[in-house]
């Protein structure tokens, strides 16, 4: 079957999910971060989420649906989402404070919409799940920032992280 669960990737209090009405019958059921979340709407092809407190993570709902017809069977499918602002555990910064570049990124899907940053008491914003920068840019051989950083989505903002970093010198 081509039936997918739609609905919102990222949920911040409450969504509703839900699969076309090809069945007679819908159970739901959450197979991973069941502590996050609230359902209600099982036995319908539409089910409520609701975020509990204000712990984030990732969730996976799934729903068989069957049409009762003889040899005609169920079909199950899944579909996972992000509780929550990002949480500070879920995002890489890959480079170390003398890399030549450094890679920002999402380890988790459907977590990180845009990237803030700030260095020289500038702030920039980058769009998307993972961004890549070099110090080089942003300062002179052989000096040393920190560069402050906070993941983005459309629930609010993870805590600020640092990021060490050192152009190297010019040879």
């Amino acid at each position: 079957s081509d039936a997918q669960i739609t609905g919102s990737d990222n949920l911040c209090t409450t969504a509703t999910y839900s699969v076309p009405a090809v069945g007679t019958s819908y159970n739901w059921t959450i197979t991973q971060g069941a502590n996050l979340v609230t359902l209600s709407g099982n036995g319908t092809k539409n089910l409520t989420l609701t975020k509990i407190g204000s712990t984030s993570g990732q969730v996976t709902m799934q729903v068989t649906f069957g049409n009762g017809i003889c040899g005609s069977g169920s079909t199950t499918i899944t579909k996972t989402i992000w509780v929550g602002v990002p949480a500070a555990w879920s995002v890489s910064v890959i480079g170390s404070c003398e890399s030549p570049y450094w890679l920002f990124k999402s380890n988790v899907p459907n977590q990180v919409t845009s990237w803030s940053y700030t260095i020289n008491g500038v702030t920039n914003v980058v769009y998307g799940s993972e961004f890549e920068i070099s110090p080089g840019d942003f300062m002179s051989p052989g000096q040393t920032k920190i560069l402050t950083y906070q993941a983005q989505n459309g629930c609010g903002s993870s805590g600020t992280g640092a990021q060490r970093g050192q152009a190297h010198p010019e040879h």
